[in-house]
């Protein structure tokens, strides 16, 4: 029979002396037991009993999580992205180091499992090995992506492919015919920026519940083509037509102001671009928008309209 000391001994040492570190504490601390004990001493030890057994769940689920460090060389804890996320168990975090992966076949995000990079946006790349790929990355229900830039695949970068889906701080580069993000199921979509030639957002299948779409910027439109409204966002800077999508008074169209020219791929805000905290059109508090910090002071540019924005950024 499992007991709770013997899910203790079988613990790491450091999480194993966290553990009687806590319980010592409180022993020190309570009365010694009576023969006859008083109805509040009874309820005191049934929460005593409660707390320490919550506190020996959480340990044991501490001990248990895995960091999955996955390098460009193969020479990480496993030879690619795809086989540190199959070796990675529900409430595992796969991290991934700089450089570009190129891929034959969809990334599949299990459920419960977090993708990140190492060193940001900037520096992890997802491409495809060949052309063409059908699908980058597909993510299962409570999956995380954060922090990639993810391009060129027909069809879509990214699918979602279950609920409660987290996508942050990527740059999602699309190709003509193609989308950013295909919808089958919900997500929070949050600090990312959509450029391109093809759609960013399409959602096509009945869901009751919404997906939020917030603090994003975004260069090549939106399509929804949806049968209920199930996409809702605010403090977006949307160059062209929001499509079906119900987006909040926060959003706005404006030139975003990068520091780099069109094409150089340098998408660090400037210092007074209305997607840098504290710079909302309409003085709203949003904090950043986008994937990138402010990277430069003002640049002296050409006011263009919309339209001519969305069309420099059609590379």
């Amino acid at each position: 029979m499992t007991t709770a000391a013997s899910i203790i001994k079988n613990l790491p040492s450091t999480v194993r002396a966290a553990c009687r570190k806590t319980t010592a504490s409180h022993e020190s601390s309570s009365p010694p037991v009576r023969r006859f004990a008083s109805r509040h001493s009874v309820v005191e030890s049934l929460l005593f009993s409660v707390s320490a057994l919550t506190f020996l769940f959480l340990c044991t689920s501490h001990a248990s999580a895995k960091t999955w460090y996955i390098k460009p060389d193969g020479t990480g804890d496993a030879p690619t992205i795809q086989a540190g996320i199959d070796s990675a168990a529900a409430g595992d975090t796969v991290i991934v180091g700089p450089g570009t992966y190129k891929i034959g076949g969809t990334i599949v995000v299990k459920s419960d499992v977090v993708l990140i990079s190492e060193a940001g946006v900037t520096e992890t790349i997802i491409e495809p090995l060949f052309y063409p790929v059908f699908g980058g990355v597909s993510c299962q229900s409570n999956s995380e992506i954060n922090g990639f830039w993810i391009k060129s695949f027909e069809i879509a970068d990214i699918e979602i492919d279950g609920d409660n889906v987290n996508i942050f701080n990527n740059i999602i580069e699309t190709t003509s015919n193609a989308f950013g993000i295909l919808f089958y199921g919900w997500a929070t979509i949050e600090n990312n920026l959509f450029f391109g030639y093809g759609s960013s957002l399409y959602a096509s299948s009945y869901n009751p519940d919404f997906s939020y779409l917030n603090n994003n910027i975004i260069l090549n439109g939106i399509e929804c083509f949806i049968e209920i409204l199930a996409i809702y966002g605010m403090c977006n800077n949307i160059i062209g037509e929001p499509g079906d999508c119900m987006f909040h008074a926060r959003s706005f169209s404006l030139d975003p102001e990068f520091c780099g020219e069109p094409g150089s791929g340098n998408f660090y805000l400037q210092s007074d671009s209305p997607c840098a905290p504290g710079n909302h059109p309409n003085g709203e508090n949003c904090g950043l928008i986008g994937p990138l910090p402010v990277g430069c002071g003002t640049v002296s540019v050409e006011h263009k309209t919309w339209g001519a924005v969305k069309a420099i950024y059609r590379e």
